[in-house]
């Protein structure tokens, strides 16, 4: 079993506000065997001197230095956290407070120290849909699923109806008596929206703030009526169909990740498609410099970023000027990731890409919301 701590857009948007004079950002490959751990604990411990290095070049507060070693020395010494881990480890610093996510996938091992958090290896997390959940829907039974990239796990939610019986308190199907004057197959469907609304109004506390698909498994009609009395707005209109009482979370995780990603790919050729056709107005761009003014306007209503591209530098939050730098320093920060975060921050939606996909010699692209000699409606 991975233990993961995957982070939510609400988590993105919270480190992103983040402002200190020491904020370092620590992302490394981890190991889920317990035995071999200890090479993870001394990458970190080496990762922990090498962020050091860095603010005390920068000839930073040394108080403030020492307050953020203090945190992230103790991170290193806690043997329970480093006995519980997964594919890939962030951990966020400031001198006044620690924050640490356990990933589900390896990520590149990456250093840094700015003013702000270096968070853009977050983004595929965010959308990338290996994450989802699987609403297993039935008359008999009834179960959420929380799904990753490798993982497939049943979630406990107390407010939810055991079955059509438990939450209507009559008996399926034997019981074929009418209710008042329900009755007949116009009546079954009458109960089963009845079901589905318990079932909505259950699974509410849980997906609030969530946007990872939902994807319903359930026979057709149930399925419809189902998607009919939804609150969620992230349920794909694709459905696993069939019984989900005779198939086990894992089957049913390989075909929800398998829908998700279809609908991840579906999104994003969308987005691309729109920047090609457009390509000749002024409601897109691959210019970082025209993006840049774009976003601390708040007109940017999608960003395409190749993740695995950085350039450091600063961007004025008055009017989005580029100032590149020739290397990363604490000084400095990668003004990609900062765009995602200007983004995110307006709104907007950041989709992660492969440089390849993109339409020019550049890491990002943009849709625009509104022109900038205009306001939006």
């Amino acid at each position: 079993m991975l233990y993961t701590d995957i982070p939510t857009e609400a988590d993105f948007t919270s480190l992103d506000a983040v402002r200190d004079s020491v904020c370092i950002s620590i992302y490394l490959p981890t190991t889920p065997v317990t035995r071999n751990n200890l090479i993870d604990r001394i990458t970190f411990k080496n990762a922990i001197a090498e962020a050091v290095a860095q603010l005390e070049a920068a000839n930073l507060n040394t108080r403030s230095i020492a307050a953020a070693y203090r945190l992230l020395n103790e991170l290193l010494q806690d043997e329970c956290f480093w006995t519980y881990q997964a594919d890939g480890l962030a951990v966020f610093a400031t001198p006044h407070e620690l924050r640490t996510f356990r990933l589900p996938t390896c990520v590149e091992h990456i250093v840094e120290v700015a003013d702000r958090f270096h968070l853009k290896p977050l983004l595929p997390l965010l959308a990338y849909p290996g994450a989802c959940f699987i609403l297993a829907l039935s008359q008999k039974a009834v179960r959420i699923i929380e799904v990753t990239s490798s993982l497939a796990e049943t979630v406990a939610i107390e407010a939810l109806p055991k079955s059509m019986s438990d939450a209507l308190k009559r008996q399926f199907p034997k019981d074929r008596a009418p209710a008042r004057r329900v009755q007949g197959r116009e009546g079954m469907k009458v109960l089963i929206g009845q079901y589905c609304r318990m079932i909505d109004r259950a699974l509410r506390p849980m997906l609030a703030g969530r946007t990872q698909p939902l994807i319903v498994a359930a026979v057709e009609e149930m399925a419809a009526i189902y998607r009919a009395n939804n609150s969620y707005p992230h349920v794909l209109s694709e459905t696993i169909i069939g019984n989900p009482d005779r198939i086990s979370d894992q089957e049913l995780a390989l075909f929800a990740r398998e829908l998700a990603t279809k609908h991840a790919k579906r999104i994003i050729s969308d987005r691309l498609r729109l920047i090609f056709e457009r390509a000749s107005s002024d409601m897109t761009s691959t210019d970082v410099t025209k993006i840049a003014k774009a976003a601390v306007c708040g007109r940017v209503g999608t960003l395409l970023i190749d993740t695995a591209t950085a350039r450091p530098g600063t961007i004025n939050p008055k009017d989005g000027t580029i100032t590149l730098a020739e290397q990363s320093s604490a000084d400095t920060y990668d003004i990609l990731d900062e765009l995602a975060g200007l983004t995110i921050r307006t709104g907007g939606d950041v989709l992660p890409v492969s440089r390849a996909m993109l339409p020019a010699d550049s890491p990002v692209a943009a849709i625009f919301r509104f022109r900038s000699s205009a306001h939006p409606e």
